[in-house]
């Protein structure tokens, strides 16, 4: 099902380093400033999903130059510099590792990395484990549903958080749902099935998703007429129960909320991408009854909210059709604008993005192939992967 292409050099793949072009990107706020271009070819669509977390991240690029297969690329900082560990290939053509739309199956904690297959098996879906060993990153479990059926896409979400994996398959008994996998006596095993009390057939429950700790919310963005919802879910004790079931204060029918989730400390992010004629807005909630705190849009955007991604104090809100990026602090309940990163025309900058820490990682699917742009340390600008 698939293959590891080792690299030399202790895994890891040198990289050209080049003067980043000067109007590779152009930012508004203090926070940013341009270092450096890293380059690995030229992978069509990579960057279409991405992942960090401390100092190792994941790239996807679901239909390479070289075949029909989904390859990901793992990176870790070693002196102070990204390096490319290897990267990750199916070896099945269907095997895309979520090339078709809506799907960010990539996530990275620690020495763990996980890839999503939803066409896998007539698009039953399975997630590949791997575990980076002495020995380079090697295949530990393949995930899946046991009984699972045909086009249930098990896999087309992927979040991790404290040693447990969040899978979503947003066809599931046509309704959608979400799988906990956790890390116990060096197995995987299904801890809980997340079942979303209150859905109906065709809200794809599970076509984004997010967790943190005992927390974990389910986009549904196909909800009552595409209006959408977000499934919040909590472990208490030793069970995992649906808290909450969330909509925007003033969603309408084609809107896609819960088109992009995330949570982080009890917050929760919800992007609705073609609110107001695809205008699009981000909503937060939070509170024990997780109410809505505030709405981020702006007038004449295109597609905002795609993409989002939350870390603590740290949001990030995408702009698709802009091929932007606008970034977030919050200062006691509110939050603020602090910058807008603005990537070239048509590169679909902000596609995806993902938050740790002081570091975000911003995909560019578009970009000559696709790129996938990194800014750390007080949103200060430190490479760009190709």
């Amino acid at each position: 099902m698939f293959q590891f292409l080792r690299r030399p050099a202790k895994w890891a793949l040198a990289l050209a380093v080049c003067p980043l072009a000067a109007d590779a990107l152009t930012v508004t706020g203090s926070y940013f400033q341009y270092d450096e271009l890293f380059t690995n070819g030229g992978d069509r669509k990579f960057g279409i999903s991405v992942a960090i977390n401390g100092d190792g991240a994941v790239v996807n690029a679901p239909q390479p130059a070289s075949g029909s297969e989904g390859i990901v690329t793992v990176y870790r900082m070693y002196d102070s510099r990204w390096v490319s560990e290897g990267e990750f290939t199916s070896i099945q053509p269907a095997n895309d590792f979520g090339a078709y739309l809506g799907c960010n199956p990539v996530v990275i904690e620690g020495d763990v990395a996980a890839f999503g297959e939803p066409s896998a098996n007539s698009y039953r879906g399975v997630v590949l484990v791997f575990r980076r060993t002495t020995m380079g990153w090697l295949h530990e479990a393949t995930l899946s549903d046991d009984a699972g059926a045909i086009y249930d896409s098990f896999g087309c979400a992927l979040a991790i958080s404290n040693g447990k994996i969040l899978v979503g398959a947003p066809h599931k008994n046509s309704t959608g749902q979400g799988y906990i996998f956790s890390y116990n006596s060096a197995r995987w095993t299904l801890e809980a099935q997340l079942v979303p009390m209150g859905a109906t057939s065709g809200d794809a429950v599970g076509l984004s998703g997010a967790i943190n700790g005992n927390e974990v919310v389910l986009g549904a963005p196909h909800a009552s007429g595409d209006r959408g919802s977000a499934f919040v879910f909590s472990k208490v004790g030793d069970k995992w129960s649906q808290i909450e079931m969330i909509s925007g204060s003033d969603t309408a029918p084609e809107d896609q909320f819960g088109a992009s989730v995330g949570i982080s400390q009890g917050t929760v992010v919800v992007g609705a991408p073609e609110h107001a004629a695809g205008d699009g807005a981000a909503y937060i909630f939070s509170g024990p009854s997780l109410i809505q705190q505030q709405k981020l849009s702006l007038l004449g955007t295109s597609y905002y909210g795609a993409s989002v991604a939350i870390d603590g104090g740290r949001l990030a809100v995408s702009r698709l059709g802009n091929d932007a990026v606008d970034m977030f602090f919050r200062h006691g309940t509110v939050w603020s604008k602090s910058a807008v990163i603005n990537g070239s025309a048509y590169t679909r900058f902000g596609g995806s993005v993902a938050i740790s820490g002081p570091t975000v990682l911003i995909g560019a699917s578009g970009d000559s192939g696709g790129r996938a742009y990194l800014l750390k340390d007080d949103w200060i600008f430190r490479d760009q992967f190709q």
